[in-house]
């Protein structure tokens, strides 16, 4: 079944007007004076957005009105012992001559209160969370929802208004979320974006592709609509639901998108210290491994990236772990002068590499033939 959603859009009026009304209070702290800061450097839209802000409130402090008259008063039929909707019937069909600056006022009341500027949406300050080359980090966001960080990831988070959104531009991302039915979850990706309401679900991001693991509840997936696929299709911008258990795979080739729904399970098996495969390309688990081994690894040739990997890898021999890929791939491991290995395939240019599956590594006593090679290259 699919769910259609409305891309959202960030409403930055709001947000001026709840970063003013936020900072009039007595209790703003260091923090959030920097992250206010921050927002207003990141676009100028976000400024100039505040200075208006600030330009009503003060036509409003700096208006002068004058006490109505007793004419005036007579004219508006209202009493203490009527009510305001009596009193608005009663106006009705009436016209009164008001000064121009009280309506000045006023209208910028109006606009103000009808604008949303003492809006009861919560403001939180946008969050960042970053974490090194094999480490991993747990954090509570503002809302409750909690995150846990692979390698190498760096997670935004901006709750604005009435919506939570997150930025999760490369790495992997574990999401507990807290449930809010009326502030949708949401992460942007460099394919498409997560929505959840209160769920559990993992996000991995390659410079390729992006996938979705849902470990407790739904969530929808709607591809980014400014992809060359998706703006071809109509079809493609319609939202995927994805629910316990499933995993959906987005790929970019190309100017193409490729959707892979399955439901293979252990897409966060990597917080209990290892990385499963199941028929991945060896560019995709290259990507991850990274993440963790401290020598770096590169392919000398195109052609491997699409090679194909099932097995495990565990964390703590990321490193090691590279030595291995010759007993079951056409190719070589070098050791080059910038510290990296390089895996270069074997076979002649007019063959063409076949599918493969990973075979069990070599073993330990194996590893001295391989390393002696390697040192050879150094």
């Amino acid at each position: 079944m699919k769910a259609f959603f409305a891309r959202p859009r960030i409403d930055v009026e709001a947000l001026a007007r709840e970063w003013f009304v936020r900072l009039l209070q007595e209790d703003v702290g260091r923090e959030e004076l920097l992250a206010w800061g921050e927002w207003l450097d990141a676009d100028e839209r976000h400024r100039a957005a505040y200075e208006r802000v600030e330009a009503a409130w003060a036509l409003m402090q700096s208006a002068e009105v004058r006490e109505p008259t007793s004419e005036e008063l007579a004219l508006d039929r209202y009493h203490v012992g009527l009510s305001v909707d009596r009193w608005r019937r009663a106006q009705r069909g009436g016209l009164r001559q008001v000064p121009p600056l009280a309506a000045a006022l006023g209208a910028a009341l109006l606009l103000a209160l009808a604008g949303g500027l003492w809006s009861s949406a919560p403001v939180h300050p946008g969050q960042q969370f970053t974490t090194q080359r094999a480490q991993h980090m747990e954090a509570q966001l503002a809302d409750g929802s909690r995150v846990r960080l692979g390698a190498m990831t760096t997670l935004k988070v901006a709750f604005e208004g009435h919506q939570r959104t997150v930025g999760l531009k490369a790495g992997e991302a574990l999401f507990q979320v807290a449930h809010d039915r009326r502030r949708p979850f949401v992460v942007h990706t460099p394919l498409g974006k997560i929505t959840a309401v209160g769920t559990a679900f993992d996000v991995d991001v390659e410079s390729l592709a992006v996938t979705l693991t849902v470990t407790e509840g739904i969530v929808a997936v709607t591809p980014d609509p400014n992809l060359d696929a998706v703006r071809e299709d109509p079809a493609a911008r319609s939202a995927i639901q994805i629910r316990a258990g499933q995993r959906l795979r987005m790929e970019r080739d190309g100017p193409r998108l490729i959707l892979a729904l399955s439901d293979e399970q252990g897409g966060a098996a990597w917080t209990s210290g290892r990385l499963e495969y199941r028929n991945a390309s060896l560019r995709s688990v290259i990507e991850d491994v990274n993440r963790y081994a401290t020598t770096p690894i590169i392919m000398a040739d195109a052609e491997l990236a699409n090679l194909q990997y099932t097995g495990t890898v565990q964390l703590q021999s990321a490193d090691t772990w590279v030595l291995g890929l010759p007993a079951a791939f056409p190719l070589t491991v070098e050791f080059n002068n910038q510290g990296q290995f390089v895996l270069r395939r074997t076979v002649p240019t007019s063959l063409p590499i076949t599918r493969s599956s990973f075979a069990t590594p070599r073993p330990p006593q194996a590893w001295p033939q391989a390393a002696h090679r390697l040192g050879r290259h150094a």
